[in-house]
Formats: C-alpha cells, structure tokens, sequence
C-alpha cells in the first residue's frame, strides 16, 4: 500500500492494506442495503492520515513470511485466509 501511495498520491482514499481495510471496516461497520462499496470504503476511510503510512505496523500489516520456516507460511496464510473472510461479511453482508 505504501508503495502505491508513493507512486500514484490520488489511490490515498480507496488504497488499504487487507489488514487495516478489516479493522477499520469492523469499527464501521457493514455496508449497509442502501450504500455502495465506494460509498462504504469512504466511510472506512475517513479519518485516515498518510502520515500513519510511516514505517511499518503489526497493527495493519500481514508478516511477510519470505525465507521463513513452513510454519511461517501456514500462519501467513490463515491469517490472509480470516482477513478475507471477514472482508467479505463486512463489505457484501447480504452475500455472506
């Protein structure tokens, strides 16, 4: 996300990681029947600042587990796997 930021300034308002799209979508809130997925990643959006894209963050990003044990793969993996998940309850509630 940091390097699209970077690369294209315009992306801010709809660019998260999956891991900070899930959290902040959980304190928002579903879509709700009557709103559009751009009209609710504005909600999840809002109060954002470009300077919390300084560094990097366990609060909002995946480990990578490049060069790292199996194990380390599998957790990269299931954790993907809940984010995802739980993105799709958030974002498209009436399909989950």
């Amino acid at each position: 996300m940091r390097e699209v930021f970077v690369v294209d300034r315009e992306s801010w308002p709809h660019t998260f990681t999956l891991k900070e799209l899930v959290r902040r979508g959980e304190t928002v809130g579903t879509g709700r029947p009557d709103e559009t997925l751009p009209q609710w990643l504005g909600r999840v959006h809002s109060g954002r600042r470009p300077s919390e894209l300084v560094g990097e963050s366990l609060l909002d990003d995946v480990e990578d587990p490049t060069g790292g044990d199996p194990w380390e793969y599998r957790r990269a993996v299931t954790e993907i796997d809940d984010l995802v998940e739980r993105l799709v309850r958030l974002a498209w509630p009436e399909h989950s």
